[in-house]
């Protein structure tokens, strides 16, 4: 009963924002760097800029002035940020539902303690297979998984609301039945994704293309899932309404949502980098930055006949992101090749194809 009230009131919430176009999610990397080296991350990690204790306070206020609800505090790792528990418990005091997501390798008694005070909403954990050896030559890490298996238990015997998760790669394929059984054994949902993101500031979409499995690989893992299938159905029912929107930027990303990088810089979302907004300048505000970043979204034209996404069927059950177009592509207008092959099989499965 909790957790359908609790939902009822997410879901209000996120209808009341869309209807007032206020931003109620915040998605914050406080950092770059991660001890990790993983094959498949689109995140370089080779920069030592951290979000200062000062900057974030700035950012929670003003968040927290709009009417902002939801914080993901992100990375890199957030564990090696200098100040974590600093800017966490600012962040919980003032009244923010948090999420963290951590690779659970480097997390401290100090934060152990703080979490069960101040609890975060939800916890999510990178999974990267289920002993030592696996972990060593994925993450280029050693003797990590003993760690990470020992943060995950910790979690869960203070009863935190944990999700793990993992990537579909051609290395990880071999590991990930394993994977599976580890979250079963420990009580915990796995989440999994097939779709490797390109670096999101280097257009390097060939890297990527050496970790991804096929898009009939990744499908023959995902239709298993009845959620999924349920979920696109539910989606069609929107597809009217959706197919009328033709704007280049269709989502909530810069309303409802935005994203700050490790830099300070605000975006629309973590994948949508070439619109910035310095929030290290003196004076900025996240309300300026709203404006002139939505400014610049509008100004793009809207798909026209020749973009390949127009009045596309399936858009509405597809990743259509042109941030994601763009780091792949090259282009916010193409899609990739990728991207489509999987949502047609999607569209075949649920019998619109």
């Amino acid at each position: 009963m909790q957790q359908i009230g609790k939902k009822y009131y997410r879901e209000l919430i996120m209808k009341r924002a869309e209807e007032t176009r206020t931003i109620r999610a915040a998605s914050i990397e406080l950092l770059n760097r991660c001890n990790f080296r993983c094959k498949h991350c689109f995140i370089l990690g080779n920069n030592n800029e951290v979000i200062t204790v000062q900057l974030f306070k700035k950012i929670a206020d003003e968040l927290k002035e709009l009417g902002c609800t939801w914080m993901l505090l992100t990375g890199g790792e957030v564990m090696l940020h200098p100040h974590f528990l600093q800017i966490y418990e600012y962040a919980y005091n003032l009244g923010f539902s948090i999420s963290v997501f951590t690779n659970g390798s480097t997390v401290s008694e100090e934060v152990f303690s703080v979490f069960k005070k101040m609890r975060p909403e939800l916890i999510e954990i990178s999974l990267y297979g289920c002993d030592n050896q696996s972990y060593e030559w994925y993450t280029r890490q050693s003797n990590v998984f003993e760690e990470v298996d020992k943060t995950i238990q910790r979690f869960k015997a203070d009863g935190h609301n944990i999700v793990l998760k993992t990537v579909l790669t051609k290395e990880l394929l071999v590991s990930y039945h394993s994977i599976k059984e580890y979250a079963a054994q420990v009580g915990l949902k796995l989440r999994h994704d097939g779709f490797i993101l390109p670096e999101v500031e280097n257009n390097c979409a060939n890297r990527c293309q050496l970790h991804r499995l096929t898009p009939e690989e990744v499908f023959s893992i995902d239709k298993q899932s009845t959620a999924l299938l349920d979920n696109a159905r539910k989606l069609l029912a929107k597809n009217d309404e959706f197919g009328k929107n033709n704007a280049l930027y269709s989502c909530s990303a810069g309303i409802n949502n935005i994203f700050i990088d490790s830099q300070g810089m605000m975006e629309i979302c973590m994948m949508s980098r070439h619109l910035k907004y310095d929030l290290k300048k003196e004076r900025a505000s996240i309300s300026e930055g709203k404006n002139i970043l939505q400014s610049s979204v509008k100004a793009y034209p809207p798909l026209s006949r020749k973009d390949k996404c127009f009045n596309c069927k399936t858009r509405i059950i597809c990743r259509y992101c042109p941030g994601v177009f763009l780091s792949e592509t090259g282009d916010l207008y193409t899609p990739s090749s990728w991207n489509c092959e999987y949502t047609h099989l999607l569209a075949h499965e649920i019998g619109i194809e």
